[in-house]
């Protein structure tokens, strides 16, 4: 039995590797500034934010520069809902690769995760890098924080992902409701303040989004000075054990309905 969980596992790793190889060369091979959206995308924004901040007067957070704030924050906020996006499309544009029995939808789901999240972390080291050489550096006080933050928002983001492409089987006018629900996630995520400067009878709202709970933790991780006084580990991991659980049943019950429109 033991043997047949290790071959099985080795065949989904084999699998996922496969997938990853492919989607490089489809999404970034098929663009010369491919591999640069990455960074070019968070850069843009964070630049011109931190113009707008400068105009307005605030140029700090917690001793910190203005773009360190929009960095930490901007960097979750695309981990997870670039991840989000590419996992709920994972069947509809690789339903070539479904015809092959030893590939499934979760297989591809999590290679499109693993290479968003690698992607995502060379363009936070290059960013670090262009601010640094600007003298603005932006160094971060716990890496290991950082990087344990964004595998948070990275494996939100799959999970989420992974809901909405299976209800997507059913019904695709629900990435109506998705769309509206990643505007509403992002201005409240804090990915532009601090939930500290946000009123008590407004924050509590904030609180429900789990985003939040994990930017607010990565700055913390990021910026020494901050303390992180909302993050709530417990929370992050809360809905991780509950979006997992509802993949994990949506999965279940969309694989007919797939098999189906592959007929």
């Amino acid at each position: 039995m033991i043997a047949e969980a290790v071959k099985g596992v080795d065949v989904q790793a084999r699998v996922v590797k496969a997938v990853i190889l492919r989607e490089l060369r489809t999404r970034f091979g098929a663009y010369h500034l491919g591999y640069l959206w990455a960074v070019i995308v968070p850069l843009l924004f964070i630049l011109v934010l931190t113009v707008v901040y400068a105009a307005i007067g605030r140029r700090a957070a917690h001793g910190a520069p203005i773009e360190v704030l929009l960095l930490s924050g901007m960097m979750m906020w695309l981990t997870f809902v670039d991840t989000q996006a590419h996992a709920s499309t994972a069947f509809r544009s690789n339903r070539p690769l479904l015809v092959y029995p030893m590939v499934r939808v979760v297989d591809i789901v999590i290679a499109r995760a693993i290479l968003e999240f690698a992607a995502k972390t060379c363009a936070a080291l290059i960013l670090l890098l262009i601010f640094f050489v600007a003298g603005r550096p932006a160094g971060m006080d716990d890496p290991l924080g950082v990087i344990l933050g964004a595998l948070a928002a990275c494996y939100l983001g799959m999970m989420y992902g992974h809901i909405v492409g299976c209800a997507l089987a059913f019904a695709p006018s629900v990435q109506f409701v998705v769309t509206t629900m990643r505007r509403v996630l992002f201005f409240t995520s804090g990915a532009l303040f601090l939930l500290s400067d946000v009123p008590d009878e407004w924050r509590v709202y904030v609180l429900f989004n789990p985003i939040a709970h994990i930017i607010d933790l990565t700055r913390g991780a990021w910026i020494g000075s901050y303390s992180a006084p909302y993050g709530d580990v417990g929370y992050v991991a809360a809905w991780a054990i509950g979006l997992t659980a509802v993949a994990a049943v949506a999965e279940i019950v969309a694989e007919p309905k797939r098999r189906g429109a592959m007929q």
